[in-house]
Formats: structure tokens, sequence, C-alpha cells
């Protein structure tokens, strides 16, 4: 399976494609609460400076605000969601990133 996670009209968009030789298809419920199939993908994401795995599903989001979203089943019992606060984990990733790289040269 291969797959951009922008859309081209997208302000950060880079070209990069995504491809994985493992993946299944299931019967998921979207948010209106009808039943789709969908391409499902277990991959990894980096949230304040911790690599969680995580099992991702696959759906046209191109005329969504946002291109990927992170499902209540991966975000229960792991973290509390302030809706008043926006991009936390971004800041800390640069900040991890950062401190990586000096580590890297010294």
């Amino acid at each position: 399976m291969r797959f951009q996670l922008l859309d081209p009209k997208h302000v950060l968009y880079n070209d990069k494609e995504f491809e994985f030789e493992e993946f299944e298809e299931r019967s998921v419920k979207n948010t209106s609460g009808i039943s789709e199939d969908r391409y499902v993908i277990k991959t990894n994401v980096l949230l304040f400076g911790t690599l969680y795995d995580i099992e991702m599903t696959h759906a046209d989001r191109e005329r969504m605000t946002y291109p990927v979203l992170l499902g209540r089943l991966f975000l229960q019992k792991r973290f509390l969601v302030d809706v008043s606060k926006n991009k936390l984990s971004h800041k800390e990733k640069c900040k991890f990133l950062i401190e990586s790289s000096r580590k890297a040269e010294e």
C-alpha cells in the first residue's frame, strides 16, 4: 500500500510517499456511525518524546481540516486531552530532535 498524508493543495505538502507491505482491511464505523471498509496499518507515532505503536485506518481526508486523527482507543488511558491547547507534542518533538541532534554531534 502506498499513500501520501497531505493533499498537493495543502500548505505543508512535500510529495512524500509512504509504503507499507503489511496491511489489512477492516470494517470501521465512521464519525456518523456508518460502517465502512478501511485499510489498516501498524506503525508508530512520536508524541512528547515517546514512540508509541499504533494502528491507523485510512480514509480520504482531502476535504477535512486535519490530515491525520488519533483515535480515542489510542488516547484513552494514556493522555488527558485539554482542548484549549494545541500543537503541544509538535513543540516537544522539535525540542527532542534538536537535543538528539546535539547528542549525535558529541
